[in-house]
């Protein structure tokens, strides 16, 4: 093959690799960066209490949510991009995608208010239930997964952008005392819904997507061909989402405040990490040679990431306005002792196995550790409390992380 040929391939698959990593970067940063800049804010105007109850009911619609997506995020975008250049499989895949997570959000709306009006915990808080189903209803129609199918990922960016600077200015304008703290949660259903409607006007203007009703037997194909994928992503609810469900439940709810603000920090580093697989993967797709450098890159910035949190320590609780006790400190390293088996999942499960086809391989391995999550959450949770649910996190990452890369040292 030409020498030629071969830098312009190189510079060619480099310069959409860079687009998509800045464009991603800046989605997800600014998503970021917009939860650091208010968090502050927010637990000074509306209290820790308030901020654990959104929480709270924030938890209860990841189970949806997730339910809803059905492992789209990784599904939909390999076959995006296998088929890019097909436009009618292009609308068969959106078709498809679309009626499973109209089908999924109505039954998870009728669970929902099944649940609010026949538990008190949840009726009392129904008018933030309210807002999450706008949540619900503006992340189902948002069609990322087909930005990042088609890598074009800017768009993603443009339209991240412009909701969360809606969010800031509104937090900063609404909110003014702890009476406003549903407002919170409101003006993060309104930023998602119009998110959402943007994200699907946008396909039908750029890419002229139309939109089919398929055979119910192609449906029941498509959603047991992707079960495997979709059982990967929800497993690990069993144990990181519930944790803090079980907290809510099990301690008041300026605990469940205290932690996930703790927390915030702690994915914000992960968010890194995320963008950056999310970005590799529809490249190691076609390009399998070059996962041995994307495997060193991630495994740098792991370290990196780590280290300047850990340093950051004292400016952090600061920040947040939290008090810098023996027990928050302890929450935030055994958060962070988890971040290797977090890397170790990415690198080895989304960008190794599910590229080449291995999905139940990564799902058996997902099962285990989420089961063991199960087992050991609610009596850590009950006799440790915070620390309790920092443990069980960290413990299950481990465990995740580190059999999966067992795997991939006796099959690759």
């Amino acid at each position: 093959m030409p020498k030629k040929y071969v830098s312009n391939l190189f510079n060619e698959h480099t310069k959409v690799l860079l687009e998509n990593f800045f464009s991603l970067s800046v989605s997800q940063l600014v998503g970021m960066l917009s939860s650091l800049v208010v968090l502050p804010y927010v637990l000074r105007i509306i209290g820790v209490a308030h901020y654990g109850e959104i929480i709270f009911i924030m938890s209860l619609g990841v189970y949806f949510q997730t339910l809803i997506d059905f492992g789209f995020g990784v599904t939909a975008v390999r076959d995006i991009n296998t088929f890019k250049d097909n436009k009618k499989k292009i609308n068969l895949i959106y078709s498809k995608v679309m009626l499973i997570k109209i089908v999924f959000f109505v039954i998870s709306a009728l669970l929902i208010f099944i649940l609010t009006i026949s538990f008190a915990e949840f009726y009392e808080l129904r008018l933030l239930v309210f807002f999450r189903m706008m949540m619900l209803i503006g992340d189902s129609l948002f069609p990322d997964w087909f930005f990042q199918g088609v890598e074009q990922m800017k768009y993603i960016a443009y339209l991240n952008v412009g909701a969360k600077i809606f969010f800031i200015f509104g937090i900063f304008t609404l909110l003014k005392s702890s009476e406003d703290y549903w407002q919170y949660f409101m003006l993060q259903g309104v930023s998602s819904l119009i998110l959402g409607f943007l994200g699907q006007f946008f396909l039908y203007y750029k890419y002229q997507i139309k939109f089919h009703f398929l055979k119910y037997k192609s449906i029941i194909q498509s959603l047991k061909k992707d079960f495997p994928i979709f059982a990967n992503q929800y497993l690990p609810i069993l144990y990181n989402n519930t944790t803090i469900f079980l907290l809510g439940l099990l301690q008041v709810k300026t605990a469940v405040g205290v932690f996930h603000s703790i927390n915030t920090i702690v994915l914000a580093g992960m968010m890194l990490l995320y963008i950056v697989s999310k970005v590799f993967f529809p490249f190691l797709n076609k390009n399998k040679a070059f996962f041995q450098k994307y495997q060193r890159l991630v495994i740098f910035f792991t370290m990196i990431i780590m280290l300047a949190i850990l340093i950051c320590n004292r400016f952090i609780f600061w920040y947040l306005n939290i008090e810098n006790s023996e027990e928050n400190f302890i929450v935030l390293l055994v958060l962070l002792l988890g971040f290797v088996g977090y890397a170790f999942t990415n690198i080895y499960e989304l960008n190794y196995f599910i590229i080449r086809r291995k999905d139940r391989l990564v799902l058996h391995n997902t099962m285990i550790a989420s089961f063991l999550g199960v087992l050991i959450s609610y009596p850590l949770i009950y006799r440790f409390g915070v620390i309790g649910v920092a443990v069980t996190i960290t413990i299950v990452r481990s465990f995740m992380g580190g059999r999966i890369y067992y795997k991939y040292l006796i099959t690759k």
